[in-house]
């Protein structure tokens, strides 16, 4: 994957079809569904998002998580 960043997602509103991806601290994300290209469209939380960046919508918001793949923690882990 050749994505420019990877981060977690740490919230996801199914209704509203939108959540944030958190890279670090202090380093987060506006991700809309809209925006995934491939994955669930629930997707559950912590999951890991490979993303570009795009500016916010407007002054004082998120920037974008866009061109998203969402990868899902597999259930159980390896052994």
């Amino acid at each position: 994957m050749s994505k420019t960043k990877q981060g977690v997602l740490k919230s996801w509103h199914p209704l509203k079809g939108f959540g944030t991806v958190v890279v670090t601290r202090h380093e987060a994300y506006f991700l809309h569904t809209t925006n995934v290209v491939e994955g669930p469209e629930y997707p559950a939380l912590g999951s890991t998002v490979y993303f570009d960046v795009a500016p916010a919508f407007c002054n004082g918001k998120l920037p974008q998580a866009v061109n998203a793949v969402i990868v899902e923690p597999v259930a159980g882990g390896a052994l």
